[in-house]
This record gives structure tokens, C-alpha cells and sequence, in this order.
């Protein structure tokens, strides 16, 4: 190692006497070069400004002149104002502020006033440099085995913190080094008598900014290893499938080279691992591996690996075989998620049952790239096994009933273990029932039997279907008239049109009314008086629970549409029209039902009943023109007193008249008539019913 240089400083002075250097017969020299000490530091006396004559006290510079934010580098003096003065000024350049100066070796120039303390003063300016040369810290001169692994770009050691070898520092430098070096290498034959291979001298350079160098010299011994302690790698080494079972793998797994490699005991009892087909220095080591499979033909997933170790020493010209076995065991199953459907699916509209294509499954395996599912049982909601067939890559459950079902995936590798998983498959009824008609349906009304209403007449909903199904369940019937129908005297709860969406107004909603129950099916309450929920076309006022609609004289002779709703009980709880939230599937299940429509023609066929009550008397002295006496029919309005009228009962609107007959009247006055009453009703009025009545004169 060189011997470490100290220098003084020194300074060329030049005084130039001049107006701006001098005052008051106080000089200054113009410029100094100052270098700083080997700790870094520079000191300014008031006699580093001046000329030999000298006669100043005190030294003075501002801090904005030095481009200093602080003081903190600077030591003394004190500080006023920005203006930083002593006897003598030490700057450290290892504070952060000189941090340029580092990097450069030098700084300034700066201005530098002197003073005398009589108020006589001068200034000049000071250049910091660093002249020192680097301080170079080398390596210790070593000995080193061939088995090194880390090498320079010419195949020598390569220096490092953590490198055997070393590596050369600057760190007691004042400014920036640079460091390098060049090896001259001495080659030597190896033989059993001889372990030097080679020596290195390492000649390491360190060069400061200012182009200043030290240079040292470290000596590099390299030694070859002895073959005879030589270690075989461990015999049997154990590891899972999908582990890596090259040399580098194995001691990475272990943290232990021993169970990878071959290796050979250097001096210190250090242990030097052979990494394979890498020759260095005298010793080379290479495998060759043979596999087998465990689990029989085009299965890798478990395999035992013959691993032969070669190890050759040139210098001693032996060379030595080691076996080594490497089991590789599958004993993991594969990995095996199948989603659950985001949906429920629905049985066919032919059968209560349907086929399902079931979801993908994704099978992984860390050792077995073919690992699949190899079955798919299936339970439907009694516990009783599902066909489940593969077609196409495709798992089909085939017939699978209404209900909650559970399928269970099975994977295997191909060293046979398995796993499993589970999924529920939810089938619901989703089809509405078949809903089928009559097409055509007459029907005739018929009297009340009360004292004030007109003729009705009845539909039923079994008067209407047509023979109507569901593929699942018993199905259920209820019916309604179009909008726009006449009551019929099939009135429900009283209440206001506030509650009609229909009321075309305001004052319509305010209006009490009984509701229609022709317009609507059912309230809360069907034809089974079974509790559910309201519909479209139902509403809480309706009280004939869907089970009939009237028709009335309003309807006569015209074609209506009835319509007719079909109900299954697709959730099975027995309530038709009712739908059951079940939790752990998130899911409603509803029943389901259809429509369809009939057209019904309304007649009226009723024979109407007439009777002639009462007799007529009048007096020969009476005007006879009262009596409106017609030979032909005649209608009684406006001509036949009401208390002379027969009693009528015709269902629905009729025609009364009237005409006379019989003897007449005599020259005296006297005599009868034969007044004939016939009534037209039914059939549009086609059939006709008569009484007669005696007018007396």
C-alpha cells in the first residue's frame, strides 16, 4: 500500500497595488489558490489575503459571495447580517453545502475582504482545490481456490464487497475517485506436487477529479482443489411431482447443496459445491439423468429419476461416478371449481322433467397437464340417483325432476387421486299451463227470479275450458269478461273509483260505486278459498273469485270475449296463484298460469208471460175517442191507459200492443169491444204472446 502523502499547502501571491486592492494603505493580493488539508478542510488568516508587509486582523466574507444558505460549514467566527467574521475562517468541505465540491475538486472563486479593526480594509479573491492525492485502501493480499464462480469479463476473480477478493476503496478522499484495475496473471502447472494454479497481481488505480492518482498492488494466489475430498451428493432425495429435480432446483428446495451436488473440501474447512458442465481449475462435474414412470405409460406425473454424477481432476488424472436417485411422487389431487348455474333452469312444456347440459368444471392439476373430470353423480330432491351421461365433452344429466338437485364432480390424475365437487342445481316449473277454449258458446238468459231485475245469465269456467293442462300439476280455472262489460248484476265491495286505475276523471274517482266483479278475476282469495296475491286483473273488491260472469239483456244479440285464466301449482305448495322466496337460493318460486278467450253469443229465448187482468166498463154518455179503438195493432204508448194495461213479464226489453175487435155498439149506445194485448219479446222479438180484455159500453 502506498504511503500516505500530506502536502501543505502553498500560495502564489502576486501584489498589484492598485485603487480597488488597497485602502488606507491596507493591501490585499488580487487571487489566491488555496488547497484544502487531508481532513478536508480549509483555514483563512487574514496574512492568506496579503502580501508579506501584512497589518490585517480579521478576515471577512458574505455568505451570499460563498453561495452558502447557512454557516453550518464554516467555523471561527461568527455570523452578522449575512457577514461571517474571525481572526481566522476554517471551512469544511464534508458538509453538504460543498456537496459541488466534491464532484469537481475545487470551488470559488470567492471574495475574501481583510481587515485591521481601524476600519482600514481590502479583499481578494480565494480558489479551493483539492491537491491531495487519493487515499487508496486495497485489499490484503489472499489465496484463493479455483471454484470461484463470480468472474471479470477476462476470467479472473471478480472484486466485490462480499467477494473473497476484495475490493479497493477511496472513502478518506475530499473529492470524487474513480478506481480501477488491471490484473497480470502468472500461469502454473498443477500437479499432485503443486496446488498453485495461478497468481494474480491486481495493480488498482484510484484517480481524484483533479487528475491526482495513487495506485497499490494486491497479490492474488489461486489454488487448485484435492480431488480426495471429494463428496458424492445425497443418494436419495425425495421430492413432490411438480417440484424441479435439476441440481440447482433440488438445492434451492432444501437451502442444502449437499443434496444436490458433488463437492470438495478446501482449506478451512470450507465446502465447494461442482455445478455441473462448469470447468474450473482442475476439477469438472456432469450428470446424466434416466426416468421411469410409477404410474405407467405417458403418465409423468410420478417419476423416479437415475441421476449419474461424473467428477473429473485433470491434475490428478482420476476421474469418480456417483449415483443418485430422485423420486418424484404424485400424491396431490387435482384441483376441481365448477360455478354454481347463475340461474335456475325449467322442465320442458311436454314433461314435468328436463335434460341438462351441466357446467364446465375446471380441473388443475400441478403435475398432471391432462387431469379431468371422470364421472358426475346426480341426486335429485328425494335422494335418488341422476343418469348423467357424457356426450360431446359435455356432462348431460338426463330427466332431471322440479326440485332442488345436487350434482357431484369426481376428477382424477393420472396417478389415480381424486377430488371432488358439489353443485345444486335448482329446476323449476317455468311453464305456464296449456290454456285452451271453447271456441263458440251460446247461451240464453234467463229470468232473476227477482221482483226488479232483468234476465241474467251464468258462464263458468268449466263451461269455457276446453280440456286445459299442465305438464306438472292439477291446474286451476278462473274468468273474467273484456273491459268495458256491463255488470250484470255481478257486484262486488262498494268503494271509490280512486281505487280504478280505469276512471277516466277526476269526479269518476269520487264516485261510490259496487265493483264490477265482471272485469276482474279474484281478490286475495281464489275459487279454493286459498289465500294469494293479487294479479294482473284482480283486484281486493272483487268477491266472485273467478268462478262465474253474468250476462244480462245489455248483452243480447252480440258476441262477447271471455276470457279464461289457467293456473298450475309449478312451486308445489298446494295455494294456487302463491310464489315462496327460498333464502339460501335467493330465488321466488311462483306458480305460472296462461290465458286464452272464448267468444259467448247472448240470447234471449225466454217466452215472455202476459195476462189480461181486468175488464174494461164505460158509459154510452163518454166520449168513445178515449178508448183510441184500432182494428189493426196498435202500440199502448200514449194510447191505453196504464191501470187498463195487462201484466207483462218478459226477461228483457218487449213490444206491447194492442187492436179491437167484437160487435161494437148499438144505435142505443151499447155493446162491447174485444181488445186483443200481444207482447214480443225473445228471440229479437220474435215470440209472441197475447190476452184480450172486454170493453163494456
Amino acid at each position: 500500500m502506498n504511503r500516505r502523502l500530506h502536502y501543505l499547502f502553498c500560495f502564489l501571491a502576486l501584489l498589484v497595488f492598485s485603487t480597488g486592492l488597497s485602502a488606507q494603505g491596507l493591501a490585499c493580493l488580487p487571487s489566491v489558490n488555496l488547497s484544502i488539508d487531508s481532513e478536508c478542510t480549509a483555514t483563512i488568516y487574514p496574512n492568506t489575503m496579503q502580501p508579506p508587509s501584512n497589518g490585517g486582523t480579521l478576515v471577512s466574507i458574505k455568505l451570499s459571495d460563498f453561495k452558502l444558505k447557512d454557516d453550518s460549514s464554516l467555523s471561527g467566527g461568527s455570523l452578522v447580517n449575512g457577514v461571517y467574521s474571525g481572526a481566522a475562517i476554517t471551512v469544511d468541505f464534508t458538509s453538504p453545502a460543498w456537496s459541488a465540491f466534491f464532484n469537481a475538486g475545487m470551488a470559488g472563486p470567492f471574495k475574501v475582504s481583510v481587515l485591521d479593526g481601524s476600519g482600514n480594509s481590502c479583499w481578494g479573491t480565494v480558489m479551493f482545490e483539492d491537491k491531495l492525492p487519493p487515499v487508496l485502501d486495497i485489499p490484503a493480499d489472499l489465496s484463493i481456490y479455483c471454484l470461484y464462480n463470480n468472474k471479470d469479463a477476462k476470467g479472473n476473480p471478480a472484486p466485490g464487497a462480499l467477494e473473497p477478493v476484495g475490493i479497493a476503496t477511496a472513502e478518506e478522499s475530499c473529492s470524487k475517485v474513480t478506481i480501477s484495475y488491471f490484473d497480470i496473471v502468472t500461469d502454473r502447472a498443477c500437479s499432485p506436487t503443486n496446488d498453485t494454479v495461478s497468481v494474480i497481481q491486481r495493480i488498482w488505480t484510484a484517480v481524484n477529479v483533479k487528475g491526482i492518482a495513487s495506485v497499490d498492488t494486491q497479490t492474488i494466489i489461486v489454488r487448485a482443489v484435492n480431488g480426495a475430498s471429494l463428496t458424492r451428493p445425497a443418494a436419495l432425495v425425495n421430492i413432490k411431482c411438480f417440484e424441479g429435480d435439476l441440481p440447482w432446483q433440488l438445492a434451492a428446495k432444501f437451502a442444502e447443496d449437499t443434496m444436490a451436488y458433488p463437492s470438495v473440501l478446501l482449506v478451512g474447512g470450507i465446502r465447494q459445491y461442482l455445478k455441473p458442465d462448469t470447468a474450473v481449475c482442475n476439477v469438472v462435474a456432469t450428470f446424466s439423468d434416466v426416468e421411469l414412470s410409477a404410474c405407467g405409460p405417458n403418465c409423468g406425473a410420478s417419476i423416479k429419476i437415475s441421476r449419474t454424477w461424473l467428477v473429473l481432476d485433470w491434475c490428478n488424472a482420476t476421474t469418480n461416478i456417483f449415483q443418485q436417485i430422485i423420486k418424484k411422487t404424485d400424491d396431490i389431487p387435482p384441483v376441481i371449481s365448477v360455478a354454481q348455474p347463475d340461474k335456475p333452469y325449467s322442465v320442458t312444456a311436454w314433461a314435468c322433467e328436463t335434460d341438462i347440459v351441466l357446467p364446465t368444471a375446471t380441473v388443475t392439476d400441478q403435475c398432471d397437464d391432462h387431469a379431468k373430470v371422470v364421472a358426475v353423480d346426480g341426486f335429485d330432491p328425494e335422494g335418488l340417483p341422476i343418469e348423467v351421461d357424457l356426450v360431446g365433452g359435455k356432462w348431460v344429466a338426463r330427466d332431471v325432476t322440479k326440485g332442488l338437485s345436487t350434482f357431484i364432480y369426481t376428477a382424477s390424475d393420472c396417478c389415480g387421486n381424486t377430488s371432488t365437487a358439489e353443485i345444486s342445481v335448482w329446476v323449476l316449473d317455468k311453464i305456464a299451463p296449456v290454456a285452451t277454449a271453447k271456441e263458440y258458446i251460446t247461451v240464453s238468459l234467463t229470468r232473476s227470479g227477482v221482483d226488479g231485475e232483468g234476465a241474467v245469465a251464468k258462464i263458468k269456467p268449466e263451461h269455457i275450458d276446453n280440456g286445459s293442462y299442465d305438464n306438472c300439476t292439477d291446474v286451476y280455472l278462473e274468468v273474467r269478461r273484456e273491459a268495458g262489460a256491463p255488470s250484470c248484476l255481478n257486484e262486488g265491495l262498494e268503494t271509490t273509483k280512486s281505487g280504478d286505475k280505469f276512471a277516466r276523471n277526476e269526479a269518476d274517482r269520487n264516485v261510490n260505486v259496487f265493483w264490477n266483479n265482471n272485469l276482474t278475476y279474484n281478490d286475495e282469495t281464489n275459487g279454493l278459498d286459498q289465500r294469494t296475491n293479487l294479479h294482473e286483473s284482480d283486484r281486493t273488491w272483487d268477491t266472485d273469485q273467478g268462478q262465474f260472469v253474468k250476462f244480462c239483456c245489455e248483452d243480447v244479440g252480440e258476441e262477447h270475449k271471455v276470457w279464461l285464466r289457467v293456473w298450475d301449482d309449478a312451486n308445489m305448495s298446494g295455494i294456487y296463484g302463491d310464489s315462496i322466496y327460498v333464502a339460501e337460493a335467493g330465488i321466488y318460486l311462483k306458480d305460472n298460469y296462461n290465458e286464452t278467450w272464448a267468444v259467448v253469443y247472448v240470447e234471449d229465448n225466454t217466452v215472455p208471460i202476459i195476462n189480461c187482468e181486468v175488464d174494461i166498463t164505460t158509459y154510452c154518455d163518454e166520449d168513445l175517442a178515449k178508448l183510441n179503438l184500432s182494428t189493426d195493432w196498435k202500440t199502448v204508448v200514449g194510447n191505453v191507459p196504464a191501470s187498463w194495461l195487462p201484466w207483462v213479464d218478459a226477461a228483457c226489453d218487449y213490444e206491447l200492443e194492442y187492436k179491437d175487435g167484437g160487435d161494437g155498439v148499438n144505435t142505443c149506445g151499447f155493446g162491447e169491444f174485444i181488445r186483443t194485448y200481444r207482447v214480443k219479446g225473445g228471440k229479437n222479438g220474435n215470440i209472441v204472446v197475447t190476452c184480450t180484455q172486454t170493453i163494456t159500453v
